[in-house]
């Protein structure tokens, strides 16, 4: 149910946490840098085409220093390792798409190509997905 007195921090704080264990400061950066830059968009339409005004080059200068901060910080074949490279997988997948964006705007058909050769081998990645288990509360899980 709705609860108007969540201390919001402390539940980020939880998940974060719990999802990400020794990367949850890199990690909860990460994504307060991306929900930035979203709500200083002077528009968003859910538009790809939108994302070159709101992933700006410093926006994704920022991100790549926070997962490259939580990739060091994960332990070696933790189940947290596989959840940063979740986000990793995104954030290539992001800059390949910008910059094949680019490279369309800039009528370069070449360079367009090899950035959507990225794109569709990131893309190929097994899916990683969340599985709801009673233990979620103590354990979360994750399957790939």
């Amino acid at each position: 149910m709705w609860n108007p007195a969540l201390d919001v921090d402390a539940t980020l704080d939880d998940y974060f946490s719990r999802f990400y264990g020794p990367a949850a400061r890199p990690m909860r950066t990460h994504f307060e840098i991306l929900e930035s830059a979203i709500q200083k968009a002077d528009y968003h339409t859910g538009n790809v085409f939108d994302m070159p005004y709101i992933l700006t080059p410093k926006v994704m200068d920022k991100m790549k220093i926070t997962l490259q901060q939580a990739e060091n910080l994960a332990i070696d074949d933790s189940i947290y390792v596989r959840r940063v490279n979740m986000i990793r997988i995104g954030y290539d997948y992001g800059v390949a798409n910008l910059a094949m964006m680019a490279a369309v705007k800039n009528f370069d058909s070449v360079l367009a190509k090899e950035q959507l050769d990225l794109t569709t081998n990131i893309s190929c990645v097994p899916c990683i997905c969340l599985v709801y288990s009673p233990e979620f509360d103590t354990k979360p899980l994750l399957c790939s």
